[in-house]
């Protein structure tokens, strides 16, 4: 598990971080719709800290990167970049990603919220007499 700060973007003229997560999902993806534009999020256990604690983040994603997202089962691998952003609610502090790349490893199994993808496992490659099909 892993975030690591891998460069800054300027929007209007302020530097924004921009972050490389690699993490497992400690749920499925939820995808909801907002104003008419579609908005995947999945948390993800993205970093072991030395005290013990795991730093969790919120990977969101929009529009056409949702679908991506749609396909995320718990223990699922997510890898992204984007900025993230730090905020405060009631005394604790909170992290979001806004992703603009996104891969998933299938890991977990199973489906996600209904809208994913079959796992291909390698017993869908391999014909009747255990013989690569290439």
């Amino acid at each position: 598990m892993a975030l690591y700060q891998i460069g800054n973007t300027y929007v209007n003229g302020e530097a924004r971080p921009i972050y490389l997560l690699c993490g497992n999902a400690v749920r499925n993806a939820e995808i909801n719709d907002i104003n008419g534009k579609t908005l995947g999020k999945v948390s993800v256990a993205a970093q072991n800290n030395p005290d013990g604690s795991t730093l969790y983040v919120t990977v969101n994603a929009w529009r056409g990167k949702s679908k991506a997202l749609a396909a995320v089962g718990k223990m699922d691998t997510v890898f992204a970049i984007g900025v993230l952003k730090q905020r405060e609610y009631n005394g604790k502090e909170y992290y979001d990603l806004d992703a603009d790349f996104i891969s998933v490893n299938a890991m977990g199994g199973g489906f996600a919220g209904g809208n994913a993808s079959p796992r291909i496992g390698a017993e869908d490659f391999v014909d009747g007499d255990d013989d690569l099909p290439f």
